[in-house]
């Protein structure tokens, strides 16, 4: 008889915990967690919140930043064997509310703001249970081992824009997540050395797989306006960035913004999550022109992703 294999993520990543140890896994302002201490917080979180009555298969809404705390909670439920549901943290009520009708949710996990929301919202106050989003320093039990989970179990959920009509869930499950990982491994060619800035929240879990390191920069996603490019740029000179996943707006403003010196270390920039036009990409190629600028498309309805170069979608800029 064959032994049944763990397609949980979560058990990967534990994994991850062990071969690499003391490097740095994710980096978030002055903050940076390894990879051993990665794992012991997942495990830390995963026991605690089965101690609260989550359970395998249990939905659990999400509601925080990109942060340290938002990768250990969502890896923290698929050890446990529950679906993490995923909405950026600026999401307005009318897009919690979608979410909250489109899928099975039992619990409720968000920063203040949102849980502010649940007072305005009868729809939010309907999901009978809410956790806080930070682990209690009491809590020191671990849960060692991940849930055993099959290909087709969920793990993940996360939603479009909506910008051509209602949100729509992605349902993403722990066998997608790793032929994902698979996928991105063959068209980028990700190296375990690699420094990566993440805006885009799915890419991290993909770091973690590979073993390279996740900086996320310390800026308010809610309003790209306002963001300060030159914050972008001293991290990517700080940390050496090698490669990073952003969107377009945070892209143009930062290309806008570069003087004569492009960062050297940075040597593959995936943009994506919005529509990527002819003149982001005749912008990026000029003011990154040692950099290898790729437009992904389709990363929730079509993944792993569908791609094209910026030298493409610049000559395109010419055509009839």
């Amino acid at each position: 008889m064959s032994r049944s294999v763990n397609r949980n993520i979560a058990a990967i990543l534990q994994d991850q915990g062990v071969r690499y140890g003391s490097k740095s896994a994710i980096v978030h302002g002055s903050r940076s967690l390894s990879y051993a201490e990665l794992a012991r917080n997942v495990r830390r979180r995963a026991a605690w919140f089965r101690r609260r009555g989550v359970g395998v298969g249990d939905g659990v809404l999400i509601v925080v930043p990109m942060s340290i705390d938002l990768y250990e909670i969502m890896i923290a439920l698929f050890h446990i064997g529950a679906t993490a549901i995923f909405l950026d943290a600026w999401s307005d009520r009318a897009r919690i509310e979608s979410a909250r009708t489109s899928t099975s949710i039992d619990w409720f996990i968000g920063v203040g703001r949102a849980r502010l929301l649940r007072f305005f919202s009868a729809g939010l106050r309907s999901i009978p249970n809410v956790l806080p989003y930070r682990v209690p320093r009491r809590a020191r039990d671990e849960m060692e081992e991940a849930v055993m989970r099959n290909a087709d179990d969920p793990a993940l959920i996360t939603f479009t824009t909506g910008s051509t009509g209602r949100p729509k869930g992605a349902n993403r499950t722990h066998g997608h997540l790793l032929e994902q990982q698979q996928a991105i491994v063959e068209a980028f060619d990700p190296q375990e050395d690699d420094v990566d800035l993440a805006t885009l929240p799915v890419f991290p879990l993909s770091n973690l797989a590979i073993g390279s390191t996740t900086v996320l920069p310390d800026i308010d996603f809610r309003n790209v306006a306002r963001i300060d490019p030159g914050v972008i740029d001293r991290t990517i000179r700080g940390e050496g960035v090698t490669t990073a996943a952003i969107s377009p707006a945070i892209f143009d403003r930062y290309v806008a913004w570069l003087d004569n010196e492009p960062p050297p270390s940075l040597r593959r920039v995936l943009v994506g999550g919005a529509p990527v036009s002819p003149r982001t990409a005749g912008a990026g190629l000029k003011g990154l022109p040692q950099t290898t600028l790729t437009a992904v498309y389709g990363s929730t309805e079509a993944e792993p992703v569908a791609l094209l170069s910026f030298e493409e979608l610049d000559a395109s800029s010419g055509e009839d």
